[in-house]
């Protein structure tokens, strides 16, 4: 009796070990509870309504440097945990991370709204990437890329140190997040995994085979940081029909 304890004990302290260790790869979404034990739909909102009551006390001051940080780290840091092993679908349109699907441009547009931006989501999110780019921000801060080599974009991208982007690919639409140095691609993966991941982007695969990238640089954009603090609504998209939607997302 006391060896089968020790057996069922040692084994019980092996799957925990490798649940521990699991937790902190690339596959920590597909662990048992991820969404349903620690990000759960109930954490999501209160880090939302924790972000923007963070938006509200950089607006009282209007600092731009300040809300650009708050944006980033937002993205990158305080909600993308949630949305991470979500399942991507071409029609996917969920509002809740880790509770049905969503499809890349609904990610993007979401993910904005509930940082607090004044946004359309499903207008927006109906857009090509390109023309939801010039919606977002100013000319000044888009840069278009045709057939440039990955190592190239990036070293360009690199240059302005952190920001995070909208980026736009030949067929899709995610953020690109520049931060101490690293590059990371955060979108929903019409590819594999066929979820929301976020991608070393030096070796993003759905990033490396498009041939035409536009980048709208969120926190370099004062129209677009000012709108954010002060609630002002962005430019209107018109109502896409289905059939104007992007071959793939």
């Amino acid at each position: 009796m006391k060896t089968l304890l020790r057996i069922v004990l040692g084994m019980l302290g092996l799957l925990v070990l490798i649940y521990g260790v699991g937790f902190f790869t690339s596959w920590r979404a597909a662990l048992p509870g991820y969404h349903r034990v620690f990000y759960t739909p109930e954490r999501y909102r209160s880090v939302c309504a924790a972000q923007q009551q963070a938006l509200a006390r950089v607006a009282s001051s209007g600092d731009r440097d300040s809300a650009a940080v708050l944006l980033l780290h937002g993205v990158s840091t305080e909600l993308f945990p949630y949305w991470e092993g979500t399942r991507w679908d071409f029609n996917g349109t969920t509002e809740t991370p880790g509770r049905g699907s969503i499809a890349c441009g609904y990610f993007v547009t979401t993910m904005l709204r509930d940082l607090g931006v004044p946004v359309q989501r499903t207008n927006y999110a109906r857009m090509a990437s390109e023309p939801m780019i010039k919606k977002l921000v100013q000319e000044k801060n888009i840069q278009r890329y045709s057939r440039v080599e990955t190592d190239a974009f990036l070293r360009s991208v690199k240059k302005k140190g952190d920001q995070l982007y909208v980026l736009g690919l030949d067929n899709h639409v995610g953020f690109l997040v520049c931060e101490k140095g690293k590059t990371v691609f955060i979108h929903s993966s019409g590819r594999w995994p066929w979820t929301v991941v976020k991608e070393d982007a030096a070796s993003s695969v759905v990033l490396g085979k498009s041939k035409y990238r536009v980048t709208g640089c969120l926190t370099c954009d004062e129209k677009f940081l000012d709108g954010w603090l002060q609630q002002t609504a962005l430019a209107a998209a018109p109502p896409s029909k289905s059939s104007e939607r992007r071959k793939a997302r």
